[in-house]
């Protein structure tokens, strides 16, 4: 190798060189890796923590919306216990939504096309017959119409 290839000048570059290269780029990687890695731990504790104070400040604001729905219901004339009522009847319904939502966000969690394909790989051997996938030649092999 000549002065050049050595002082990292342009020039063919030998096996060498391209092997120290290739583990300097993936030693590079990893360390990046690691970083992000810290940074999202040391961040997933005050996401948390500002998660719940979230989840508490709309507590106290859907606490204060429904003494507003209730003073505003008693202005109109109703009784309290039919204002009580409204208001009630209007938190479990928005409840129940935000519930509904939050399962079918849930169910994308677990990941369900990468499952089939894991599965696809590599099956389990425990599979009940009916897991187990059918030979091409079955009827319940082929779509139905």
């Amino acid at each position: 190798m000549d002065a050049t290839h050595a002082q990292g000048g342009t020039g063919p570059i030998g096996l060498g060189a391209a092997s120290r290269s290739a583990v300097a780029s993936v030693t590079a990687f990893a360390r990046l890796v690691d970083a992000e890695i810290d940074l999202a731990a040391a961040a997933l504790p005050r996401a948390l923590l500002l998660g719940v104070l979230t989840a508490a400040f709309a507590a106290g604001t859907v606490a204060l919306a429904a003494a507003l729905m209730m003073s505003i219901a008693v202005a109109m004339g109703a009784s309290w216990p039919a204002a009580l009522a409204v208001a009630c009847g209007l938190t479990l319904l928005a409840t129940a939504g935000l519930a509904l939502y939050a399962s079918r966000l849930l169910r994308e969690c677990t990941l369900p096309v990468t499952r089939r394909r894991l599965h696809a790989l590599w099956p389990d051997d425990g599979d009940d017959a009916e897991a187990a996938p059918r030979p091409a030649s079955s009827p319940a092999a082929e779509p139905s119409r």
